[in-house]
């Protein structure tokens, strides 16, 4: 298992480890740091180390419409934030799983965070 080593704007590695799963199309380095990219603000609000698991799947079977599935899983010390969505268009999808995270996270007492 691998955890993307990126930096954080202070150039220090940052506090989330992002483990990627899925299709083939999750490991592309695109895909990767526009997620990286957006999870950048929920990076922010952690003061140590956290994982953030991340699971993209594209079902592309000839009976339905294109279909994104993204599931983000954030582990806290006693705490696991969830959030899943689908849809047509990948990037809204990837949004909106992550805006799901931050609503819940913006809830959560200090002590999580």
């Amino acid at each position: 298992m691998r955890f993307d080593d990126s930096l954080d704007k202070t150039g220090n590695l940052s506090s989330i480890g992002i483990k990627y799963e899925g299709n083939s199309f999750a490991k592309l380095p695109i895909v990767k740091a526009y997620i990286d990219n957006r999870l950048q603000k929920i990076r922010n609000q952690f003061d140590e180390s956290t994982i953030a698991t991340v699971f993209l799947f594209i079902d592309i079977t000839v009976e339905e419409a294109l279909r994104n599935t993204v599931e983000i899983t954030i582990h806290l010390k006693d705490k696991q934030l969830y959030s899943e969505d689908q849809g047509e268009d990948f990037y809204s999808t990837i949004n909106s799983a992550i805006e799901k995270i931050w609503k819940t996270l913006s809830h959560l007492p200090n002590k999580f965070k």
